[in-house]
């Protein structure tokens, strides 16, 4: 039996690393998002922020002991993977942590209750739709203050917190604010690339249009054979055409509603002016005559 061949399965192209770093991104951009966004969308709001919440409250408990303690943590801590890269005379505080993943879970909630009862009211809104932000009121075009701000003021916050009173808090800061950027440019670059296909393809359907508009109009594009079959239907199909017939019905205008005959016209007339009795006590009279 000759042995198989097997071919290996191609490399991960691109778009798919990106997919994966975007899907990773999610976890800690989802928890600064409910703080930093109004009116996120429903499906944005999915599963990954209730388990990094739950995760974060696990992790970084509020209610240890040492949760809120300003001095090193001890050498069996598992919830300071970085603790070599802290000064040494920095306040960990982990349950500061704990509690900003509390309010991360109750205001994503909250939000996405809101855009449960909002749907059943009828009011339509994007489900997938990244939140509008509470920077919106600066003088900035549409989107600078979702890309550039929100990541800026998580960064810059994520620091200060960093030096302040919670490393714990502020490290995890500066990673969702650093994977908010990444994911909000990356959306945005692909939006930009399906809007500037939608409109090549839009140039693309005008330039074919001229096209069989100028062969439709052409002297010579309607020649018949010997036989007196149109030449520009003889590919297709009977049932392309039934249906080209039918469409040419649909969109023919309906016709005019039948004019009143003339020998009606005086006994309407006078049903209308007098009423029902009287103008048939007239139409007696005028036959008595």
């Amino acid at each position: 039996m000759p042995p198989s061949h097997q071919s290996n399965p191609p490399p991960p192209s691109w778009q798919e690393h990106v997919n994966t770093a975007l899907h990773f991104a999610e976890f800690p951009a989802l928890t600064v998002m409910p703080f930093l966004r109004r009116r996120i969308g429903l499906r944005t709001l999915s599963w990954k922020l209730a388990v990094m919440g739950c995760l974060l409250v696990v992790v970084a408990s509020p209610f240890k002991d040492e949760a809120f303690s300003s001095t090193n943590p001890p050498e069996d801590a598992v919830y300071f993977p970085y603790r070599t890269a802290l000064p040494p005379n920095c306040a960990h505080a982990p349950g500061w942590l704990g509690l900003f993943a509390l309010g991360s879970l109750v205001l994503g909630v909250r939000q996405k209750g809101r855009r449960w009862r909002e749907m059943r009211r009828g009011i339509a809104w994007h489900t997938y739709h990244r939140g509008v932000s509470v920077f919106s009121f600066l003088p900035l075009e549409a989107g600078i203050a979702e890309r550039f701000v929100d990541p800026a003021v998580c960064i810059l916050g994520g620091f200060a917190i960093w030096h302040w009173f919670s490393a714990a808090l502020g490290g995890w800061l500066i990673v969702s604010g650093l994977a908010l950027n990444f994911i909000e440019q990356t959306v945005h670059q692909i939006h930009r690339e399906r809007t500037l296909d939608a409109v090549d393809a839009a140039i693309d359907c005008d330039a074919l249009s001229q096209t069989v508009r100028y062969f439709e109009q052409h002297p010579t594009a309607r020649k018949t054979s010997k036989n007196g079959v149109d030449l520009t239907h003889a590919a297709l199909s009977p049932e392309v055409e039934v249906l080209m017939a039918k469409r040419t019905r649909a969109k023919r205008p309906p016709p005019p509603p039948p004019a009143m005959k003339s020998a009606n016209a005086p006994r309407r007339l006078a049903r209308l002016l007098w009423g029902r009795r009287l103008a048939q006590w007239w139409q007696r009279r005028r036959k008595g005559q």
